[in-house]
Formats: structure tokens, sequence, C-alpha cells
């Protein structure tokens, strides 16, 4: 009687797909016989399209004097694929006045074998979430019935769209140093300025600080602009004396 062997042998699903195409004769099947093999067979056959999961083949060697002998070999087909997320880096407009609001959002994934799994998708943040002006990293990640993960990053940002207010007094009064027919810019502190934000944000002026201004009236505009580009000005009279 021929000699034979068989194998386990395991590979992985195609990319994308939840099948395998291979031919897998010489790893999983081998038989010799003292005279000669005339004939190997296997079924099922040992080359075409295995799905996820074990697939068992009876394999059989004949040799020419019709002596024959089988055994059992397997192929282990393993989903080794991450699914796949869509994450989308997103904008979200707050309404005038706001400092922050809900961040509606969805995350979509896919995998080669268990298909549509964004129910299973887990996020850093939950959707509809409260967040503040600014940006906000976001982490989410999804796994298979395989145990294999996909993550994705991406970003919320919530727009300020509301202007600061800045507020000048009506005049500022600029003191002359002695001998000396001019006195020097300087943005006065009686400028307010708030913001939807919270933030601090800096004065300038179209006068630059420091610039010489001569004795009398001066009309200066001083604006103070947010992280959004939101802008706000107002002006005043500065009398140097």
């Amino acid at each position: 009687e021929p000699v034979v062997t068989c194998y386990d042998r395991g590979l992985r699903t195609d990319e994308g797909k939840s099948t395998v195409t291979a031919t897998v004769s010489s790893d999983i099947f081998e038989a010799s016989d003292n005279v000669a093999v005339a004939s190997r067979t296997c079924v099922p056959s040992l080359s075409g399209t295995f799905p996820v999961g074990v697939t068992e083949f009876e394999c059989t060697a004949v040799d020419t004097s019709g002596n024959d002998r089988s055994c059992t070999a397997s192929l282990e087909v393993v989903d080794g694929e991450k699914p796949a997320l869509v994450c989308e880096d997103i904008a979200i407009d707050l309404p005038e006045g706001a400092s922050e609001g809900p961040a509606s959002f969805a995350v979509s994934a896919s995998d080669n074998v268990d298909g549509d799994v964004t129910s299973s998708v887990v996020c850093s943040l939950a959707s509809g979430s409260t967040l503040a002006i600014g940006t906000h990293a976001v982490t989410c990640s999804v796994s298979d019935a395989a145990g294999n993960v996909g993550d994705c990053a991406w970003t919320i940002t919530m727009v300020d769209t509301t202007d600061p207010v800045v507020t000048c007094p009506a005049r500022a009064t600029l003191s002359m140093a002695e001998d000396e027919d001019q006195a020097y810019f300087e943005i006065p502190a009686s400028i307010n300025v708030t913001d939807n934000s919270g933030e601090t944000l800096p004065v300038t002026c179209d006068t630059q600080v420091g610039a010489a201004l001569g004795e009398g009236e001066h009309a200066v505009v001083c604006s103070a602009t947010d992280a959004f580009d939101n802008t706000d000005a107002c002006e005043l009279t500065v009398v140097v004396v």
C-alpha cells in the first residue's frame, strides 16, 4: 500500500474577502509507494475557494497495483483582516452667542467577514455630547467576530460664529513729557473686550504702540479678533496735552 501523510494547515482570508482562493495540494497531502503512485485525489478538491473555518479533505493514494490508502487533512481559514471605519473631520457652527453645543456625528464600519459592524463601534465620546468652542480629538474602534480591531482618529471643531465685543471710551488723554511737543501712543487700559469663548483677547489699534502723536486730538480705531477670525472694533479720540 502507498504511504500517505495528511497535514493540518492554516491560511488567512484574501484581502477584503471572507474567503481564500488557493491551491494547497503539496502542503496538505503527500503520498509515496515502493513502486509508484498511480493517483492522488482529495475530496473536496485541494484547489478552490475556501470559507472561514475548517475544511476537511479525504485524501486517497492508489499505487500501480491498485492498492490504496487514505487519510484526512484539514485547512483552517482565519479572518486576519481588521474592520474598516469611515471617520472624517467635521466642523459644527455654534449658534450666535453660544460657547458650547451638541456635537452629533456618525461613524460607519464594515468587515470583510461580518459585513456591517457599525452598531459595534465605540468612540471616546458619544454623538450628541456637549463640546466647547475649539477642536476636539476623537478616537473610535470596533472589533469583528475574530477579534481583529480597527480604529480611527479624527476631530470635531466647534466653530465660534460670534464676534467679540470691544468697547472704547469716548476719549483718552496722553500727556506730553516735559520739554517735548509730542506724546507716545499706548493702548488705553479702559478699552474693554469680552468674548463668548471666555478667552482674553489682545487689543490692536490702527495707531502703532509707541507712535509719536502731536498735541491735539487723534482718531484711533482699536479692535480684537478671536481664534475663529470673528472681530469687533471701536473708535476713540486720543487727546494729547
